[in-house]
């Protein structure tokens, strides 16, 4: 009864009166010791409990990128991503193809020593290639169209990627004008691609439970994805074209792992892009039990 009242209160969007909360902070607490975790629970009000795992490792982040075609774009993300970063460990690698090699070679100068620039093929996915050259056991997949905003993104991902039972999570993307750009996908029948809460005015974000709380979720936008890199390899990359990244979640959930999309990593993104509908029949074909 007790629980039934509590999802209630949880789907109303409101708060569960104290005693109740109090109970769930130490259900929660003594859970996490018996899985082995030092987790500490918080109350986050309106976005219910969250838990920071405490995990006991600091493991190599690679960040790869693949340059789209604006110059300037890139510079600004790679600016963000140098300045307000906060996790220690991790390395930049960028791909670009043989054409753009020059000039780009030239305008991230200031950022030599900084990143890895490899130069690709035409042809197989970019992303593909430049994990191949990575050294971490965490894979994050990043446009150039995004904007560090939040300097623990990477420990908020991780927090959840370190989990053994999660192979690929996504982050909160925003808008320059504070709007909801991506808090995930669900699969429709249709079939349909649909991403909740998109356009969510950004003053009602924080007031709004579901997109404030980190969910499990068929798939994530690969404008800012993290993959654990054991999983990437054995899911062969990203295959196929503009819903690649929903198809690498698709196939990381077939092999046993979770998706997960966490609104503690939010960065801003310049024009969020969502996979065309002939895109997402090419899923429905390949994946048509998860529509």
């Amino acid at each position: 009864g007790g629980m039934a009242h509590m999802e209630e209160y949880l789907v109303r969007g409101g708060q569960a009166p104290e005693p109740m909360r109090s109970e769930a902070l130490d259900i929660l607490d003594r859970h996490l010791k018996r899985l082995g975790y030092r987790g500490q629970v918080s109350d986050q009000g309106a976005a219910g409990l969250t838990i920071d795992f405490r995990h006991n490792s600091t493991p190599l982040v690679s960040i790869l990128m693949v340059h789209e075609g604006d110059r300037s774009a890139l510079e600004r993300s790679l600016s963000s991503l140098f300045q307000r970063t906060r996790y220690p460990r991790y390395e930049i690698v960028l791909a670009c193809t043989q054409d753009q090699h020059g000039l780009l070679s030239d305008a991230l100068r200031s950022f030599a020593g900084r990143l890895r620039l490899i130069v690709t093929e035409v042809g197989e996915n970019l992303f593909n290639q430049a994990a191949r050259h990575a050294r971490g056991e965490y894979l994050v997949l990043l446009s150039e169209r995004c904007q560090v905003i939040s300097p623990a993104w990477i420990e908020a991902m991780l927090n959840q990627a370190q989990r053994p039972e999660v192979g690929v999570v996504g982050a909160r993307l925003v808008g320059a004008d504070g709007s909801l750009a991506h808090a995930g996908y669900d699969l429709l029948a249709g079939p349909r691609l649909h991403a909740p809460w998109t356009g969510l005015p950004g003053e009602h974000v924080s007031q709004d439970h579901w997109s404030c709380v980190v969910r499990g979720c068929p798939a994530v936008s690969g404008d800012c994805l993290m993959v654990r890199t054991g999983v990437f390899e054995h899911c062969d990359g990203l295959q196929g074209g503009m819903a690649a990244d929903v198809d690498l979640c698709l196939a990381a959930t077939a092999a046993g792992s979770l998706v997960v999309w966490t609104p503690q990593a939010q960065l801003m993104i310049d024009g969020a892009v969502s996979p065309a509908p002939e895109a997402v029949q090419g899923l429905l074909a390949k994946w048509p039990s998860a529509f």
